[in-house]
C-alpha cells in the first residue's frame, strides 16, 4: 500500500506500508528520502497523526522533546 506522509512544513513523501500480524513496516524510496531529509537517527520518534485524510497521513518528527525540521540544505530557491 502506498501512503503519503505530510510533514508540518508541507513536505510530501510517498512511502510504502506493509502491515503484518506482528509488526508494520514503512519502506521505499519516499521513506529513504524522508529519513535523509530529516537526518533521522536511532531513537528519533516519527509521530503519525490518526486523523482520517484517506491515504494522507500527517507526521511530526522528534528527537527527545525537540520537534525536528528538515535539514537546512533543503531550503528552496523561489524566483
Amino acid at each position: 500500500m502506498v501512503l503519503e506522509f505530510t510533514a508540518s512544513e508541507d513536505n510530501y513523501y510517498d512511502v510504502q506500508f506493509r502491515n503484518g500480524p506482528l509488526m508494520s513496516e514503512i519502506y521505499g524510496a519516499g521513506w529513504e528520502e524522508f529519513v535523509r531529509e530529516y537526518g533521522l537517527h536511532s531513537g528519533d520518534r516519527v509521530v503519525v497523526g490518526l486523523e482520517f485524510y484517506g491515504l494522507h497521513l500527517p507526521v511530526d518528527v522528534y528527537r527527545g522533546e525537540e520537534l525536528l525540521l528538515p535539514l537546512p540544505w533543503l531550503g528552496k530557491l523561489v524566483l
